[in-house]
Parts: structure tokens; sequence; C-alpha cells
């Protein structure tokens, strides 16, 4: 997929193609943004464009370098990423070492480092010197959804290319032939701007992880807290599985019932199918105390992440929200 067929980040696709055009590509790319936007594509495009020998190096091309790459056959294009939970320091030495032997086939050694923050201190210091003076004949691209968790010296020894968030319609628009719209525009409301969780999203799962939320939000506005949800210790939900994703479901619920709060229109609303249960929550709870339930899900998320006794976090939510919807 050559520069100019890329359908989104153009911006990011014009600034390198000007740059390699211009012999003044930074050494050391830090492609950043979230995951599922196209880093991993541009960074791809941008070693078949260093290593090109046809006649466009951004156009479609048959030459040797521009099949092998996409496929990872090409001798000089090294992918590392994490084994296990860190990308592991031997690798990187092993990559340290090589990257002073001349290209072997192409113009360019690229080294491209998938999730770069899962460099472990050792990792990164061993690759700092190679980011401060590397040989002519070397590129590397850095990978990241989370660049404050790479050292700052490595941040300090990269140009900065930031990627951001599609838009619905930008995604409704790659996805135009897989499903009807209303349903490619669900995908893009739900994915955060991220065409490869759009394009995985389980619609049928969501639904029904979307109607256990709905639960919760009755006992926001509605039922109120029975002695029945403290008691049965599962119900409809596993908490092991599934509790993360349905307090997800349910932040994005209770959004919903904030825009209709506020005034907001129809269109924005996510879970159009439950629009009578969150129209009577908007109603009942005003803006203040779903934003205060918002900020009670999304603390239960973060204690979900710290290994907090599941039961515990689910039932303490559970009061929490009850003392809310009773609040006048």
């Amino acid at each position: 997929m050559p520069f100019e067929t890329i359908l989104f980040n153009q911006r990011i696709a014009v600034f390198l193609k000007n740059a390699i055009e211009k012999d003044r590509l930074h050494h050391c790319l830090l492609f950043e943004g979230p995951d599922g936007i196209g880093k991993m594509e541009m960074a791809i495009e941008t070693a078949k464009a260093l290593n090109c020998t046809g006649k466009d190096i951004f156009g479609p091309c048959s030459c040797p370098s521009c099949q092998k790459i996409p496929i990872l056959a090409f001798s000089d294009l090294k992918i590392l990423e994490p084994d296990g939970q860190f990308i592991k320091v031997e690798a990187v030495r092993n990559m340290v070492r090589e990257i002073y032997f001349s290209p072997f086939e192409g113009k360019k050694r690229v080294y491209i480092f998938k999730k770069a923050e899962a460099m472990n201190a050792e990792s990164a210091n061993t690759i700092l010197k190679s980011l401060e003076e590397p040989p002519p004949h070397v590129q590397f691209i850095l990978i990241t959804a989370h660049p404050h968790l790479l050292l700052p010296t490595i941040r300090s020894r990269s140009q900065q290319v930031t990627f951001h968030a599609l838009g619905v319609d930008e995604i409704v628009k790659r996805l135009a032939e897989s499903e009807t719209e209303d349903r490619n525009r669900l995908r893009g409301m739900l994915s955060g701007g991220s065409l490869q969780k759009a394009a995985d999203l389980d619609l049928e799962e969501y639904g029904r992880r979307s109607r256990a939320a709905l639960e919760l939000l009755g006992i926001l506005s509605e039922t109120g807290l029975e002695a029945s949800h403290l008691l049965a210790p599962e119900g409809t939900l596993d908490l092991k599985e599934e509790m993360e994703p349905v307090l997800t479901c349910f932040f994005l619920i209770l959004r919903d019932a904030l825009i209709l709060s506020l005034g907001g229109a129809q269109t924005h609303v996510i879970h159009t199918e439950f629009l009578a249960e969150l129209s009577r929550s908007a109603q009942r709870l005003k803006s203040q105390r779903i934003l205060n339930a918002m900020a009670e899900v999304n603390s239960a998320i973060r204690s979900l992440r710290y290994n907090i006794n599941r039961r515990i976090a689910y039932d303490a939510l559970l009061i929490r929200l009850d003392e809310i919807g009773r609040e006048s």
C-alpha cells in the first residue's frame, strides 16, 4: 500500500514523504498514538520507501524490496517485539552488534520496535548509544501507544510523530463493505478511534454485555439496590472474565445518559436501542449525578487493573451507585 493510498493519517504520510525526498528523515522516528490506527502500516511503508529500487519509491512497485518487506521476508528489516512481558535485552544487544554491518540486500537497515514501551531499563539503556550516533544506513522506528512509559532519554533522541484516533466517519468508510452502515457506525463509535478494534468487535457479545450493564443503570436510577444483587455472587455476570468490559460498557451507557440530560442530539447516542431507559435515567438523575456515577465506574475499572478483589470492588460499586441514585 503506497503512501498516497493510505486512507488515514495523510498528514503523516505527506510529512514522511517530504522528509525522505529531501533526505532529511530523522534516524529514529517515534510513532505514538492509540493502538489500531495504522502505525505499523506506516512503518512498513516507510521501510519500503527507504529501500525501493523502482522509479517511483512512493507509488505501486514490484521491485524485490517492495515485494519482500510487507511479508517480512526482507533481510534488512528487523522487527523487535515483546517476548512475554518485555523486549529481551539480548535481542537488543544482537541488534546493536549488527547495525554496523552494511545492508545485505537493500539501501537501509530498518529496525521497527513494536510496543517500544516494553523495553525495560536495561534494554533501553543498551540502545541509547546507537540512537545517539547511528550508522548512516540505519533507520529506527519505535511504535508505542504509551510514550510516557519510554525513558526520557529515548524520547529525546527520537522525532515524535503523533497518530490521532480516527473519526467515526473514517472508520465507517474503511469498513464500508463488511456490514451495514448502522452496524459499522456502531463499531466506529465503540472503537475509541481504533480501526483494528472496530473490525475485531463482536457486536453480539457486546449486545449481551450492554444488557448486563443496563441492570446497573436500573440500580442507579430506578429499582435501587436489592439484597439479591450482593448475595448472588455472579448472577448473569462472570466477574472474573467480564467485569471490566461490562463496566466499560456501563460507562458508555452513562455517557449516553449524560448527553441526553444536557439536551444533546440523539445522533450522538451510542446505545439507541436503550433510548427509552436512557431518557428516563437522564430525566431523573440530571447531569451531576450521572457524572458522579461515571467517576465511580472509572475508579472501579482502575482498581481492577491493580488486582483488587473483584467481588469486593463490584459490591462497593453497587452500593455507591445506590447511594448516588438516592441523592436528592
